[in-house]
């Protein structure tokens, strides 16, 4: 069975402690951030990620839209810490040779996805490939992978390449 192509962000799917460790912070303006897409802080404020961000913050946790910075424009963030775990589709096809692989992200707001051929600013890392686990999804175009964030803006023990 083929795999839809469905990209709708990351999610957080796994952490060592149980839970997702979730902050919040002030979200810059002329910002449009949906839930599950990767943010990185910019002066202090939240931001959308893009594919050049050499570093991530984390995962939306909320969505959140804004014109100016005010105290009221704060959004939930899955902060970027080493034992947390996202999952998101591919944006080509996935096989198992990808595990282990850092690569980087791509999309824009609300369709973000692993651009699993893409190793410009190896910001995360496929850990693992969903076809793995459930075997009604097929390994291929548009399979959905998990991943940790490499690169962390929250952790920086993490940033280093």
């Amino acid at each position: 069975m083929a795999n839809p192509d469905t990209p709708n962000g990351f999610r957080p799917v796994r952490s060592d402690s149980g839970q997702s460790a979730v902050v919040f912070f002030s979200v810059a303006a002329s910002q449009t951030i949906a839930k599950g897409d990767a943010v990185i802080l910019a002066s202090g404020l939240v931001e959308i990620a893009v594919l050049t961000s050499p570093q991530l913050l984390g995962v939306a946790a909320s969505a959140k839209v804004t014109t100016t910075v005010t105290r009221a424009d704060r959004i939930a963030v899955y902060v970027a810490i080493p034992s947390q775990t996202f999952e998101g589709q591919c944006s080509g096809s996935s096989t198992a040779a990808l595990v282990g692989t850092a690569c980087d992200i791509e999309g824009a707001t609300g369709v973000m996805e692993v651009n699993e051929n893409a190793t410009t600013e190896d910001v995360i890392q496929i850990t693992g490939i969903r076809s793995d686990e459930d075997v009604t999804t097929a390994l291929g175009l548009n399979d959905i992978v998990r991943f940790v964030i490499l690169r962390s803006q929250y952790y920086p023990v993490l940033a280093a390449k």
